[in-house]
Order: structure tokens, then C-alpha cells, then sequence
């Protein structure tokens, strides 16, 4: 019974796999989902499955150092602590000044600007 279930899983696994790379949308939403753990990786910092808001303003301050004057940014965004803030605003559902990754990922997946924004030097570099 247990090889029945191994090639059931396979079959089930080839089919995700082949839908998703067939079909735009669903292509679209696995890539989104990939860059999404790699930003959340990118600003765990220590790795404990959570984003603090110094982790991310380290690594954003870094990358405006980096940018500099090379990219325009809204009023609103226009330092690391503003862009920082707007980004907990809309994330951190609980409030408690961390991301989970269920929270990261929810606010990916409504906004996805919010990852691109999270990677100004995308193109730059």
C-alpha cells in the first residue's frame, strides 16, 4: 500500500510542478512565493523565524547607504526608519514588533510591491 501512496504523492507532486510552470498565474504566484522566503530570510538576521524592526532597519539602512541617490523614493519612504514603519504598519497584524513569516508572507502575497519595495537594489547591482 505504501508504494500505491509514494507514486500517488509523485504523480500529485509532477502534476503541481507541471500546472505551475504551464500555467501563468500559478508560475507568477510560486516565484513570488520563492522571493518571499528569500526576503524573509535575507532580513532574519539571527534566525529565529521572526523579523524584528531593527532587523530590518539594519539591513534597509544598508541598502539606502548602498543606493544612495541612485533611486527616488516618496516622501513616505524617503529614510530607512520611514520605509521601516510603513512596512510594520502594514504587516505586523499582532502588533508585537516582529514578523512572522505567516505575517511576511500574507502581506506578500496581498501586496506584492511590498517585496519589491523590500528590494530597492534590484537592477542596481
Amino acid at each position: 500500500m505504501w508504494i500505491v501512496t509514494a507514486i500517488a504523492q509523485d504523480i500529485g507532486l509532477f502534476y503541481f510542478l507541471w500546472s505551475t510552470l504551464t500555467s501563468p498565474s500559478l508560475f507568477s504566484w510560486f516565484l513570488l512565493l520563492l522571493r518571499t522566503i528569500g526576503a524573509f530570510q535575507l532580513y532574519d538576521i539571527d534566525n529565529d523565524n521572526s523579523i524584528t524592526y531593527d532587523e530590518m532597519l539594519k539591513i534597509v539602512d544598508a541598502i539606502y547607504k548602498m543606493v544612495g541617490t541612485m533611486v527616488k523614493l516618496p516622501p513616505d519612504e524617503d529614510t530607512p526608519e520611514k520605509r521601516v514603519s510603513k512596512i510594520f504598519s502594514l504587516m505586523d497584524k499582532d502588533q508585537n514588533g516582529q514578523l512572522s513569516f505567516e505575517e511576511f508572507k500574507e502581506g506578500s502575497m496581498k501586496d506584492p510591491t511590498i517585496v519589491q519595495a523590500l528590494s530597492l537594489y534590484d537592477g542596481l547591482v
